[in-house]
């Protein structure tokens, strides 16, 4: 689809224990430029009690318009806040919030823009894991705080990471086999 605006949406999953691939938004495309999406606008919408992610994101990184752009959003208590995995990319975030999630946030795919993340209280807040065109994108003012067990957690990257002007406080910073994660 393209041109899709979703605006002020909450979406109640059944448990966060439940089902895996229970999202609350799932963009699901090819990275090719005739069965891609484009400009996915979302906004004002919130993920709560999910067993997979608030939202998710798989292969729609064909061009730079194949993509979302997430702004004032929120995901509590889901399996994962927001998800995006491999060929995941040119995404354009801000103002999200991810808490109380067993990850806040998951980063596979590269290109992406993250500006005013906040993620907190999460088991990770921010996982970075290595595939096929990973990192080469930056988180850019954000907090990211008070992790059950790390604030970033990196394990596989090969493209490099950059955390701009970011807060962290009260969790460990695991960074494994992965090169250019600058803080």
């Amino acid at each position: 689809g393209n041109n899709i605006p979703i605006q002020s949406l909450s979406i109640l999953g059944s448990n966060p224990l439940s089902n895996p691939n229970q999202h609350g938004i799932a963009l699901i495309g090819s990275a090719s430029l005739t069965s891609s999406f484009e400009r996915i606008l979302i906004s004002n919408c919130a993920f709560y009690d999910l067993g997979g992610a608030g939202f998710y994101s798989r292969t729609n990184g064909a061009t730079n318009f194949s993509s979302a752009q997430i702004s004032n959003s929120y995901a509590y208590q889901c399996r994962i806040g927001f998800w995006f995995a491999d060929r995941a990319e040119y995404n354009n975030l801000s103002n999200i919030k991810a808490h109380k999630n067993e990850i806040g946030i998951i980063l596979k795919g590269g290109n992406n823009l993250i500006t005013g993340l906040i993620s907190t209280y999460n088991d990770v807040n921010v996982k970075l894991e290595g595939s096929l065109n990973d990192g080469h994108t930056s988180i850019s003012g954000g907090e990211i705080n008070h992790a059950n067990t790390y604030n970033v957690f990196s394990d596989g990257l090969t493209l490099g990471y950059t955390f701009n002007s970011c807060a962290f406080y009260a969790g460990d910073i695991y960074i494994k086999d992965s090169k250019g994660v600058r803080f």
